[in-house]
């Protein structure tokens, strides 16, 4: 199922039909905030909405209505979606608005079904929301690009977008509902996703992180949110070079309608010499972004120079595999934690940036586990969640992990070997299969808990004997 069939069988987000947005909702949203966030003049220029052109990047089926509802006096607002399926129902909701509330102005509004990498408008926008869509395209910084030769000089841009290193646990569950063979088109999604999950002990931060998620009382939801065909964010020193090649500038971040990055500075003041999107890398990395980051970004005429070239992104390098665990006479060897190794790369990175204020790594979680602690479930139940947090692991186990075999190393040892092998964990086996998914079975299910996972690779008829 790609991109287009899968919004067009789930339309999201999942809103009941006859839902309409709150008097007074989207605030947020609004036009005058982000001008207000602006410097150098620009809030003087464009005071209001008054006569602005607005562009709804991955419209969905509920933020077309509200943004036009918070900007009445726009002169047009046009919202783009790749599936019909979302806009028929934007289309039927402004509908029901019109019925509902006649007296409320709304501007006007344009619906336009179309793939945003392949559209433009040559009128341009003052204003362009892009709220959890740049995310999903193989090439997110060129969406980035492309819209931005849209906004007209001076524009506002606001995007809304997955934090990479933060999800970590998120994409976890993910993995395991896909080894479980739960998949878009799997029929009663929502049980089986249930069930799957339940298979995960209590306290495994990939089910905490399945079911402390509200997405998950629908099927739409847990699509989107676990099994969506394409999901892939930048981190945030990836999106301040794209940023910088779009010609744009952060104007400010916020998430929860605080800063997250001055958080940071409050937390540790030397990191006030580091900009914003650096600080926003170290609370990635940390796995403390737990919403989505909300940038504010300003078209700006010329760059000469511009933002260094992001520094450090979560790609693996390759690393030798030590002869101590690669299996070759069915003994029992140790298998490095692939979740746990992530976390120690994105770890290194951190390191490496707080290195630049003067702060060590150790200090930096020691400060988060004493000022900000576990993460918690939401209000009234608010009780721990452990694992969600790199603070809840001890860092010299972490930073001593090797690098995990990768698919095709595991295939090459299949091929070496033969089939009918089978990999096991203090008498757990996985189900059978080709080897690297039985191996991302194990990873998914004990790499949480266990640095190194002890393995045993044994013929099936030797484990039948």
């Amino acid at each position: 199922m790609n991109l287009r069939e899968q919004y067009e069988r789930f339309p999201y987000p999942p809103i009941p039909a006859l839902a309409l947005p709150r008097r007074g909702q989207g605030e947020g949203l609004r036009f005058e905030l982000g001008a207000q966030l602006v410097r150098n003049g620009y809030a003087e220029t464009l005071r209001d909405h008054r006569g602005i052109r607005i562009l709804v990047a991955g419209a969905g089926t509920f933020e077309t209505l509200v943004v036009a509802q918070t900007h009445p006096r726009a002169a047009e607002l046009v919202a783009v979606d790749l599936s019909g399926s979302s806009l028929a129902k934007t289309r039927a909701r402004l509908r029901l608005h019109r019925l509902a509330r006649p007296f409320t102005r709304l501007p006007c509004v344009r619906l336009v079904a179309a793939d945003l990498r392949d559209w433009s408008d040559p009128r341009g926008f003052d204003y362009i929301l892009a709220s959890n869509v740049l995310h999903h395209v193989e090439d997110p910084a060129a969406l980035l690009s492309r819209l931005a030769g849209m906004l007209r000089p001076g524009g506002l841009l606001r995007l809304v977008t997955y934090p990479k290193a933060s999800r970590l646990w998120m994409r976890e569950a993910g993995h395991w509902l896909a080894l479980n063979g739960v998949t878009p088109g799997t029929p009663s999604l929502k049980r089986r996703a249930h069930e799957a999950i339940g298979l995960l002990p209590p306290e495994h931060p990939a089910r905490l992180a399945f079911e402390t998620q509200g997405e998950t009382a629908r099927e739409a939801g847990i699509v989107d949110a676990f099994l969506n065909a394409c999901e892939n964010p930048l981190s945030p020193l990836e999106w301040r070079e794209a940023t910088r090649r779009a010609g744009l500038s952060l104007v400010a971040e916020t998430q929860a309608e605080s800063s997250r990055s001055a958080f940071v500075v409050s937390l540790l003041p030397a990191t006030a010499a580091l900009d914003a999107w650096t600080r926003l890398q170290i609370l990635d990395d940390f796995l403390e972004l737990c919403a989505n980051p909300v940038l504010w970004l300003r078209k700006i005429p010329s760059l000469s120079g511009g933002a260094p070239a992001a520094e450090g992104t979560s790609e693996l390098a390759p690393a030798h595999v030590p002869d101590r665990w690669a299996p070759r006479n069915l003994d029992e060897f140790w298998l490095p934690s692939r979740p746990l190794f992530e976390l120690a790369w994105n770890l290194r990175r951190a390191e490496a940036l707080l290195s630049r204020a003067g702060i060590s790594l150790k200090t930096a979680l020691d400060t988060f586990r004493t000022e900000v602690g576990p993460r918690v479930s939401a209000p009234p139940e608010e009780r721990p969640l452990p694992g969600l947090a790199a603070t809840d692991y001890e860092l010299s186990s972490l930073l001593a992990l090797e690098e995990p075999w990768r698919d095709h190393d595991w295939q090459e040892l299949e091929r070496e070997l033969g089939s009918g092998l089978r990999l096991e964990h203090e008498g757990v086996a996985a189900p059978s299969g080709p080897l690297h998914l039985q191996a991302a079975w194990h990873q998914c299910r004990f790499g949480a808990s266990k640095p190194e996972i002890p393995l045993r690779l044994l013929r099936d008829s030797l484990r039948e004997s």
